[in-house]
Protein backbone atom coordinates (compact mmCIF):
# COMPACT_ATOMS: atom_id res chain seq x y z
CA UNK A 1 0.00 0.00 0.00
CA UNK A 2 1.38 3.55 -0.90
CA UNK A 3 1.03 6.74 0.70
CA UNK A 4 -1.17 7.93 -1.64
CA UNK A 5 -4.06 5.30 -0.65
CA UNK A 6 -3.91 6.24 2.69
CA UNK A 7 -6.76 9.22 2.65
CA UNK A 8 -8.90 6.24 0.80
CA UNK A 9 -7.94 4.14 3.52
CA UNK A 10 -8.70 6.20 6.36
CA UNK A 11 -11.68 6.97 5.29
CA UNK A 12 -12.95 3.50 4.86
CA UNK A 13 -11.64 2.76 8.34
CA UNK A 14 -13.22 5.83 9.84
CA UNK A 15 -17.31 4.47 8.29
CA UNK A 16 -16.15 0.86 9.91
CA UNK A 17 -15.90 2.68 12.94
CA UNK A 18 -19.28 4.04 12.74
CA UNK A 19 -20.57 1.09 11.58
CA UNK A 20 -19.30 -1.01 14.18
CA UNK A 21 -20.37 1.64 16.70
CA UNK A 22 -23.75 1.36 15.97
CA UNK A 23 -23.64 -2.45 16.13
CA UNK A 24 -21.89 -2.66 19.68
CA UNK A 25 -24.78 -1.87 21.63
CA UNK A 26 -27.36 -3.52 19.43
CA UNK A 27 -25.49 -6.85 20.04
CA UNK A 28 -24.51 -6.15 23.38
CA UNK A 29 -20.79 -6.55 22.55
CA UNK A 30 -18.98 -5.51 25.96
CA UNK A 31 -16.54 -8.17 26.00
CA UNK A 32 -15.23 -6.72 22.14
CA UNK A 33 -15.88 -6.24 18.90
CA UNK A 34 -13.32 -8.81 16.74
CA UNK A 35 -12.54 -7.46 13.40
CA UNK A 36 -11.35 -9.94 11.11
CA UNK A 37 -11.70 -10.34 6.76
CA UNK A 38 -9.86 -10.15 4.33
CA UNK A 39 -9.01 -6.14 4.07
CA UNK A 40 -8.41 -4.79 8.02
CA UNK A 41 -5.99 -7.67 8.92
CA UNK A 42 -3.36 -6.81 5.85
CA UNK A 43 -3.67 -2.80 6.77
CA UNK A 44 -1.75 -3.66 9.76
CA UNK A 45 -0.01 0.13 11.25
CA UNK A 46 -2.68 2.06 8.52
CA UNK A 47 -5.55 0.62 10.19
CA UNK A 48 -3.95 1.36 13.90
CA UNK A 49 -3.26 4.84 12.68
CA UNK A 50 -6.75 5.00 11.09
CA UNK A 51 -9.92 7.37 12.62
CA UNK A 52 -11.71 3.79 13.13
CA UNK A 53 -11.37 4.32 17.38
CA UNK A 54 -12.19 7.71 17.50
CA UNK A 55 -15.20 7.30 14.97
CA UNK A 56 -16.15 3.97 16.58
CA UNK A 57 -16.00 6.12 20.30
CA UNK A 58 -17.34 9.13 18.63
CA UNK A 59 -21.51 8.33 19.46
CA UNK A 60 -23.12 11.21 21.75
CA UNK A 61 -24.55 9.57 24.41
CA UNK A 62 -23.34 5.74 24.48
CA UNK A 63 -19.18 7.54 23.50
CA UNK A 64 -18.51 6.14 27.59
CA UNK A 65 -20.11 3.08 26.79
CA UNK A 66 -18.29 2.52 23.79
CA UNK A 67 -14.80 3.65 25.32
CA UNK A 68 -14.79 0.70 27.81
CA UNK A 69 -15.44 -2.11 24.36
CA UNK A 70 -12.56 -2.88 22.94
CA UNK A 71 -11.79 -3.79 19.67
CA UNK A 72 -9.35 -6.27 18.50
CA UNK A 73 -7.92 -7.55 14.79
CA UNK A 74 -8.06 -11.29 13.85
CA UNK A 75 -4.74 -12.32 12.17
CA UNK A 76 -4.88 -15.81 12.90
CA UNK A 77 -5.24 -18.07 10.04
CA UNK A 78 -8.68 -19.94 9.51
CA UNK A 79 -10.06 -18.47 13.11
CA UNK A 80 -13.83 -19.97 12.03
CA UNK A 81 -12.07 -23.43 11.62
CA UNK A 82 -10.85 -23.03 14.66
CA UNK A 83 -13.90 -21.90 16.00
CA UNK A 84 -15.68 -25.25 14.55
CA UNK A 85 -13.04 -27.94 15.57
CA UNK A 86 -13.71 -26.45 19.20
CA UNK A 87 -17.93 -26.89 18.35
CA UNK A 88 -16.86 -30.64 16.85
CA UNK A 89 -14.71 -31.94 20.11
CA UNK A 90 -17.53 -31.04 21.98
CA UNK A 91 -20.19 -32.86 20.17
CA UNK A 92 -17.90 -35.75 18.66
CA UNK A 93 -15.84 -37.10 22.06
CA UNK A 94 -13.56 -39.39 20.22
CA UNK A 95 -10.01 -38.23 21.09
CA UNK A 96 -7.86 -41.54 19.72
CA UNK A 97 -9.27 -40.33 15.78
CA UNK A 98 -6.77 -37.79 14.30
CA UNK A 99 -7.61 -35.34 11.36
CA UNK A 100 -4.70 -33.21 9.88
CA UNK A 101 -6.91 -30.48 9.08
CA UNK A 102 -8.50 -30.65 12.49
CA UNK A 103 -4.85 -31.09 14.31
CA UNK A 104 -4.09 -27.52 12.09
CA UNK A 105 -7.04 -26.15 13.52
CA UNK A 106 -7.17 -26.99 17.17
CA UNK A 107 -3.17 -25.58 17.22
CA UNK A 108 -3.31 -22.64 20.11
CA UNK A 109 -2.48 -19.48 18.35
CA UNK A 110 -2.70 -15.98 19.99
CA UNK A 111 -2.77 -13.64 17.61
CA UNK A 112 -5.62 -11.19 18.01
CA UNK A 113 -3.98 -7.86 18.66
CA UNK A 114 -5.10 -4.60 20.15
CA UNK A 115 -5.09 -1.79 17.56
CA UNK A 116 -3.09 1.38 18.85
CA UNK A 117 -4.73 2.92 22.24
CA UNK A 118 -7.02 5.54 21.49
CA UNK A 119 -6.39 8.88 21.96
CA UNK A 120 -9.40 8.99 24.67
CA UNK A 121 -7.96 6.04 26.62
CA UNK A 122 -4.26 7.40 26.36
CA UNK A 123 -5.48 10.30 27.90
CA UNK A 124 -7.25 9.09 30.88
CA UNK A 125 -3.97 7.50 32.08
Amino acid sequence: MNAQSSPHVNCFCGMLGTVASSRAPTLGATGGVYIGGGIVPRLGELFEGSMFRARFEAKGRFSGYLARIPTLVLTAGNPTFRGLSLLLAEHVPDPGSHSPLLDRARRPSSRARPPSPSPSSAART
